[in-house]
């Protein structure tokens, strides 16, 4: 009977011991749902300086971030070696929503790609999963296209009524490619 309680003992000490001095920071501290005006990995943002944010997970209690380092490059690759548009610094606050973007001027149908790295009070975060954004026509001078549309009714649709039920419009333009597609938008 004494063997097991020792046993026991040893068991539960070990086990105490490893949760709660082995732990070296930074393992037990992870980010996610990086997210860009609250969307996750949005294409077509229509702002310059869009605002970033990103969710702490920790297993110990009373883990506070103290400061964040955010990456925000034109390529993964250019990501994985620091970045070409915005390296913010150790930048000291706790503020992990709404970040505004500080980097070089975004330019229209741009595609972006960012990281993050915290410090906090239990040590510091690994970096997280790159996220993405895009951005969309941010002048109205880029606009060429027309206003398209049906300016009459259909012979079915009961036009002349109050409260008339229109058919559908459909939209379509065929056209032929003469080079492999790398990526489209169609800004609408």
């Amino acid at each position: 009977m004494k063997n097991t309680r020792l046993l026991f003992s040893v068991l539960f000490f070990t086990f105490l011991f490893i949760n709660l001095f082995a732990a070296n920071g930074n393992g037990n501290i992870s980010l996610s749902s990086l997210r860009c005006e609250m969307m996750t990995n949005p294409q077509g943002i229509g702002i310059t300086h869009p605002r970033l944010s990103w969710v702490i997970t920790s297993s110990e209690r009373g883990t506070v971030q103290t400061a964040y380092r955010i990456v925000v490059a034109s390529s993964v690759q250019k990501l994985a070696i620091g970045g070409d548009l915005w390296d913010s610094g150790k930048i000291t606050s706790s503020q992990s929503t709404f970040v505004p973007y500080a980097g070089n001027a975004l330019s229209s149908n741009q595609t972006c790609f960012w990281k993050v790295k915290i410090y906090t009070s239990k040590g510091e975060s690994d970096w997280s999963a790159p996220a993405t954004f895009s951005t969309g026509l941010l002048s109205s001078k880029e606009w060429k296209g027309q206003w398209i549309g049906l300016d009459k009714s259909f012979a079915w649709d009961s036009a002349n009524v109050k409260m008339s039920r229109l058919s559908a419009r459909y939209f379509r333009k065929e056209f032929a490619l003469h080079k492999k597609i790398k990526h489209a938008y169609a800004n609408i």
